[in-house]
């Protein structure tokens, strides 16, 4: 198996999120072997609990089932780029590698890897796949999300004025 096709998977985990009304993104957690260890998607509303996110819900649902101390040879597959709480779970759990299919331009978490001492000398293996067309497809499932709720900033990069005060 290769990295799309764990991508497909987290594609379609996002579009049951949809259906839900959710935030699209799907995750799948996967071995060294290529075994799918966990796969779901953000549940927040359904269990009015913000941290549900899909990330956090199949991390936990491995580290239950599988040796954690094995999570350095895990991977995380993604729809959308990690947000600092997933980011800050799975470096905390030791996972090795996340591969996103779209990169979230809002948050942009892959900066604070590059910003935060501590995080660049993690070991992981951070970055988005290298498939457009699945770049392009759970990028546009996400903004047809946060159009569709009337909020489409949360699409695009926040970009700070230099006119705000500290006061």
């Amino acid at each position: 198996m290769n990295d799309r096709y764990y991508l497909e998977i987290t594609y379609e985990e996002a579009q049951k999120a949809a259906s839900k009304g959710q935030i699209p993104v799907g995750a799948v957690v996967v071995d060294e072997m290529g075994q799918i260890l966990a796969k779901d998607h953000n549940r927040v509303n359904e269990r009015n609990n913000r941290t549900a996110h899909a990330e956090m819900l199949t991390i936990f649902s491995a580290l239950e089932q599988y040796d954690g101390r094995m999570a350095p040879t895990w991977s995380v597959y993604t729809t959308l780029e990690p947000c600092p709480m997933c980011l800050g779970t799975i470096i905390m759990t030791n996972i090795g590698r996340v591969v996103w299919a779209a990169p979230d331009d809002y948050i942009q978490t892959h900066q604070l890897m590059k910003a935060i001492p501590y995080l660049r000398k993690q070991k992981l293996k951070f970055g988005p796949s290298p498939y457009p067309d699945l770049k392009r497809k759970s990028g546009d499932l996400h903004r047809a999300y946060w159009v569709g709720r009337g909020q489409p900033e949360k699409t695009r990069p926040i970009i700070e004025s230099s006119n705000q005060s500290d006061d």
